[in-house]
C-alpha cells in the first residue's frame, strides 16, 4: 500500500499535454506526459503578437498560464471607402496592421473628420480597429 501511495504522489507531478492556445501553437513536439518543471515554448502564427510567457512549466501536474497570440487587424479598401478615409501611402489591397500598432488616416479630398469621430490617429488592439469617419464638407 505504501508503494501505491508513492507511486500516486510521484504521478501527480506529472502534467498532460500543454494547453492549447488560439493563434499559435507549441515549438516541439506535444507529448503525452511532461515531468515536474518540463517548459514548452510556444509561437504565434504569422502577424499575430505573443503576449505573457513565451513558454509554460509544469508545476506539480498543472502548467501554468500559456501566453495569447494577439490578432492583427485588417484595414480594407471597402472600410476606408465607407469612412471617407485614405491612408497617407495608398494600398490597393487589405493590409494588417499589428495589435498595438497606431495607424494615422487622413479625410478624403472634399471631406472633414466628423465632429462625432474618433482622431485620424487609431490604435490596433487584439483585432479590433475603430476607423475614424469623415463627412462630406458641405453637409
Amino acid at each position: 500500500q505504501w508503494l501505491t501511495c508513492s507511486w500516486r504522489n510521484e504521478a501527480g507531478g506529472k502534467c498532460g499535454p500543454p494547453p492549447r492556445i488560439d493563434n499559435g501553437d507549441i515549438v516541439s513536439f506535444p507529448l503525452k506526459e511532461y515531468v515536474l518543471n518540463s517548459t514548452v515554448e510556444y509561437k504565434c502564427k504569422s502577424l499575430h503578437i505573443l503576449e505573457g510567457p513565451q513558454s509554460v512549466r509544469c508545476d506539480s501536474g498543472q502548467w501554468t498560464d500559456p501566453p495569447v497570440c494577439l490578432e492583427p487587424c485588417t484595414v480594407t479598401p471597402e472600410d476606408m471607402e465607407r469612412n471617407k478615409i485614405q491612408l497617407s501611402r495608398p494600398y490597393e489591397k487589405k493590409f494588417y496592421v499589428l495589435s498595438g500598432v497606431f495607424v494615422q488616416f487622413m479625410c478624403r479630398w472634399g471631406y472633414t473628420l466628423d465632429p462625432t469621430s474618433s482622431g485620424l490617429r487609431v490604435q490596433c488592439l487584439e483585432g479590433s480597429l475603430v476607423y475614424p469617419n469623415c463627412k462630406h464638407r458641405n453637409k
